[in-house]
Protein backbone atom coordinates (compact mmCIF):
# COMPACT_ATOMS: atom_id res chain seq x y z
CA UNK A 1 0.00 0.00 0.00
CA UNK A 2 1.37 3.36 -1.02
CA UNK A 3 1.65 5.90 1.78
CA UNK A 4 0.32 9.43 1.35
CA UNK A 5 2.81 12.19 2.02
CA UNK A 6 2.27 15.92 2.21
CA UNK A 7 4.65 17.75 -0.13
CA UNK A 8 5.69 21.40 -0.13
CA UNK A 9 6.49 22.16 -3.77
CA UNK A 10 7.86 25.62 -3.03
CA UNK A 11 10.44 24.44 -0.50
CA UNK A 12 10.87 21.05 -2.21
CA UNK A 13 10.29 19.17 1.03
CA UNK A 14 8.15 16.26 2.18
CA UNK A 15 6.51 15.77 5.59
CA UNK A 16 7.76 12.52 7.09
CA UNK A 17 8.37 11.45 10.68
CA UNK A 18 6.77 14.67 11.98
CA UNK A 19 9.10 17.04 10.12
CA UNK A 20 9.72 18.61 6.72
CA UNK A 21 12.73 17.08 4.94
CA UNK A 22 14.46 17.80 1.62
CA UNK A 23 15.88 15.11 -0.67
CA UNK A 24 19.42 15.53 0.63
CA UNK A 25 18.21 15.32 4.24
CA UNK A 26 16.33 12.11 3.49
CA UNK A 27 19.35 10.63 1.72
CA UNK A 28 21.57 11.52 4.70
CA UNK A 29 19.14 9.84 7.11
CA UNK A 30 19.05 6.71 4.96
CA UNK A 31 22.88 6.59 4.77
CA UNK A 32 23.15 7.13 8.53
CA UNK A 33 20.69 4.32 9.27
CA UNK A 34 22.47 1.91 6.92
CA UNK A 35 25.87 2.81 8.39
CA UNK A 36 24.52 2.11 11.88
CA UNK A 37 22.77 -1.08 10.67
CA UNK A 38 19.50 0.41 11.93
CA UNK A 39 16.95 -0.67 9.35
CA UNK A 40 13.89 0.63 11.17
CA UNK A 41 11.87 3.09 9.10
CA UNK A 42 14.23 2.59 6.16
CA UNK A 43 11.38 1.71 3.81
CA UNK A 44 9.43 4.78 4.95
CA UNK A 45 12.37 7.09 4.27
CA UNK A 46 13.10 5.41 0.96
CA UNK A 47 9.48 5.69 -0.16
CA UNK A 48 9.40 9.35 0.92
CA UNK A 49 12.51 10.31 -1.05
CA UNK A 50 11.24 8.41 -4.09
CA UNK A 51 7.84 10.12 -3.92
CA UNK A 52 9.41 13.55 -3.47
CA UNK A 53 11.70 13.00 -6.46
CA UNK A 54 8.78 11.86 -8.61
CA UNK A 55 6.52 14.75 -7.67
CA UNK A 56 9.27 17.33 -8.18
CA UNK A 57 10.27 15.89 -11.55
CA UNK A 58 6.64 15.80 -12.71
CA UNK A 59 5.68 19.25 -11.40
CA UNK A 60 5.31 22.09 -13.87
CA UNK A 61 5.70 25.83 -13.48
CA UNK A 62 3.16 28.17 -14.96
CA UNK A 63 3.54 31.88 -15.45
CA UNK A 64 0.47 33.93 -14.65
CA UNK A 65 -0.14 37.64 -14.93
CA UNK A 66 -2.36 39.21 -12.26
CA UNK A 67 -3.68 42.65 -11.51
CA UNK A 68 -1.94 44.41 -8.65
CA UNK A 69 -5.01 44.00 -6.43
CA UNK A 70 -5.24 40.25 -7.00
CA UNK A 71 -1.50 39.78 -6.48
CA UNK A 72 -1.67 41.78 -3.23
CA UNK A 73 -4.59 39.63 -2.08
CA UNK A 74 -2.57 36.46 -2.58
CA UNK A 75 0.37 38.02 -0.75
CA UNK A 76 -1.81 39.06 2.22
CA UNK A 77 -3.35 35.59 2.48
CA UNK A 78 0.11 34.01 2.34
CA UNK A 79 1.39 36.29 5.08
CA UNK A 80 -1.59 35.54 7.33
CA UNK A 81 -1.38 31.77 6.81
CA UNK A 82 2.41 31.55 6.84
CA UNK A 83 2.40 29.85 3.45
CA UNK A 84 4.20 30.67 0.23
CA UNK A 85 2.21 32.66 -2.33
CA UNK A 86 2.54 29.72 -4.74
CA UNK A 87 0.92 27.39 -2.20
CA UNK A 88 -2.03 29.77 -1.79
CA UNK A 89 -2.42 30.01 -5.56
CA UNK A 90 -2.36 26.20 -5.91
CA UNK A 91 -5.12 25.91 -3.30
CA UNK A 92 -7.26 28.43 -5.17
CA UNK A 93 -6.70 26.59 -8.45
CA UNK A 94 -7.46 23.24 -6.82
CA UNK A 95 -10.65 24.66 -5.34
CA UNK A 96 -11.71 25.90 -8.78
CA UNK A 97 -10.96 22.51 -10.33
CA UNK A 98 -13.49 20.95 -7.94
CA UNK A 99 -16.30 23.20 -9.17
CA UNK A 100 -19.03 21.92 -11.45
CA UNK A 101 -18.02 24.46 -14.10
CA UNK A 102 -14.46 23.18 -14.25
CA UNK A 103 -15.49 19.54 -14.23
CA UNK A 104 -17.81 20.12 -17.19
CA UNK A 105 -15.09 21.84 -19.19
CA UNK A 106 -11.86 20.22 -18.12
CA UNK A 107 -12.30 16.68 -16.90
CA UNK A 108 -14.67 13.85 -16.29
CA UNK A 109 -16.87 13.97 -13.17
CA UNK A 110 -15.05 11.06 -11.48
CA UNK A 111 -11.76 12.99 -11.50
CA UNK A 112 -13.54 16.11 -10.21
CA UNK A 113 -15.05 14.08 -7.36
CA UNK A 114 -11.61 12.77 -6.36
CA UNK A 115 -10.19 16.29 -6.44
CA UNK A 116 -13.09 17.54 -4.31
CA UNK A 117 -12.41 14.84 -1.72
CA UNK A 118 -8.70 15.69 -1.64
CA UNK A 119 -9.45 19.41 -1.32
CA UNK A 120 -11.90 18.75 1.51
CA UNK A 121 -9.25 16.72 3.36
CA UNK A 122 -6.76 19.55 2.90
CA UNK A 123 -9.27 22.10 4.18
CA UNK A 124 -9.69 20.02 7.34
CA UNK A 125 -5.94 20.05 7.92
CA UNK A 126 -5.46 16.47 6.81
CA UNK A 127 -2.73 15.57 4.33
CA UNK A 128 -4.12 16.41 0.93
CA UNK A 129 -2.74 13.27 -0.58
CA UNK A 130 -1.24 12.67 -3.93
CA UNK A 131 -4.32 13.85 -5.78
CA UNK A 132 -3.30 17.42 -5.21
CA UNK A 133 0.19 16.89 -6.46
CA UNK A 134 -0.46 14.55 -9.34
CA UNK A 135 -3.56 15.01 -11.45
CA UNK A 136 -2.32 12.18 -13.66
CA UNK A 137 -2.73 9.79 -10.72
CA UNK A 138 -6.38 10.81 -10.45
CA UNK A 139 -7.09 10.57 -14.15
CA UNK A 140 -5.44 7.17 -14.42
CA UNK A 141 -7.04 5.76 -11.27
CA UNK A 142 -5.30 3.55 -8.78
CA UNK A 143 -4.07 0.02 -9.24
CA UNK A 144 -7.38 -1.29 -7.92
CA UNK A 145 -9.28 0.65 -10.61
CA UNK A 146 -7.02 -0.71 -13.33
CA UNK A 147 -7.34 -4.32 -12.15
CA UNK A 148 -11.13 -3.94 -12.00
CA UNK A 149 -11.11 -2.66 -15.59
CA UNK A 150 -8.96 -5.61 -16.65
CA UNK A 151 -11.42 -8.03 -15.01
CA UNK A 152 -14.31 -6.38 -16.88
CA UNK A 153 -12.42 -6.78 -20.14
CA UNK A 154 -11.86 -10.49 -19.47
CA UNK A 155 -15.56 -11.03 -18.73
CA UNK A 156 -16.58 -9.29 -21.97
CA UNK A 157 -14.22 -11.51 -24.02
CA UNK A 158 -15.73 -14.66 -22.47
CA UNK A 159 -19.27 -13.56 -23.35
Amino acid sequence: MMRIFEIDLDREKIFVQDEWLAQDELAARIRDKVDKKDFSDLSLLSEAVERLQTVLSESRSLEVRLTREVAESFTKIAQKTGEQVGAVMRKVLQAYLTTEEASQHLMDPEVAAKLAAAAAAAAEGQPAGEGLTSLADLEGGGAEDKSAEADKGKKKKKS
